[in-house]
């Protein structure tokens, strides 16, 4: 995703190559002014919506983007099976509320669920996770025509 998150993975992992998109334009002139003045070189935004992204990455964020099926369906295709980094790759979704639900319609698990409110003690943490799912366990399917 486009924004702060990924301007400052950019800072904190100047090795890897960030592709940062957002549909909406003013989000994304901000983060290409913000590479800019930073001298990010590893910075590459673009406006867009993630269903239209043809490249595979080792991962792919969100957050807040829609429920994670729907959310799933358009970046399946995106993902790089293996594992070049010290983690699988795969996808890295910060959610907040209750999960089963969503994951239940997913019809995956995450391999790692790890609990914001374990690490900060603010209660805008609470009901808050980043999840990890192995790029292995999610299928790749064709993503679903519109009606």
């Amino acid at each position: 995703g486009g924004g702060f998150p990924g301007i400052l993975m950019a800072i904190c992992y100047p090795q890897a190559h960030f592709t940062l998109i957002d549909s909406i334009g003013k989000k994304i002139a901000v983060v290409k002014d913000l590479a800019e003045k930073l001298g990010l070189k590893n910075v590459e935004a673009r406006q867009c919506r993630a269903e239209e992204i043809k490249k595979e990455f080792d991962f792919i964020t969100g957050r807040a983007v829609k429920n994670l099926p729907e959310y799933f369906s358009w970046i399946r295709g995106n993902l790089r099976r293996g594992e070049r980094n010290s983690i699988p790759n795969g996808v890295l979704y910060w959610k907040g509320g209750e999960l089963e639900d969503e994951l239940e319609a997913l019809g995956i698990r995450p391999r790692k669920t790890i609990s914001l409110q374990e690490t900060f003690s603010d209660p805008y943490f609470e009901q808050k996770y980043i999840l990890h799912f192995d790029a292995r366990d999610v299928p790749r399917v064709r993503r679903p025509k519109k009606a």
